[in-house]
């Protein structure tokens, strides 16, 4: 699962996938399903109400809460903050990501061609 703030429409997009059965000419499978949540986010980092009441009972929602909170805690939304990428450096368009194993925010590229190829020539 990938959580992380898009700051051109101000919203926390998380991604995850799930395992869905199907049949077809009466075989049975197992699809990989990418599923997503969708949350608008105010100027001061609160989730918009609309949103939560629409997502409040989903299982993932309490990670989107928590990312949301982490990022108002270390006033992300307060202008003049930058932080660098955590893994080719850059501090151009760097995005915060939510590590959803061990609940921490990180700072990537928001680009991630870009941050791989400037990884790859250092």
């Amino acid at each position: 699962m990938t959580c992380h703030y898009n700051p051109n429409n101000k919203r926390i997009v998380c991604k995850w996938t799930e395992p869905v059965k199907f049949v077809m000419n009466k075989k049975e499978g197992v699809l990989s399903k990418v599923r997503t949540i969708n949350v608008n986010v105010n100027k001061d980092g609160r989730l918009k109400s609309r949103d939560e009441k629409r997502h409040a009972d989903h299982p993932m929602f309490p990670i989107v809460r928590q990312f949301s909170d982490e990022l108002r805690r270390i006033n992300f939304f307060d202008v003049g903050q930058k932080h660098a990428c955590e893994h080719c450096g850059s501090e151009e368009a760097v995005t915060p990501y939510f590590d959803v194993a061990e609940r921490r925010l990180t700072w990537r590229c928001a680009d991630p061609i870009r941050c791989s190829q400037d990884s790859s020539s250092s």
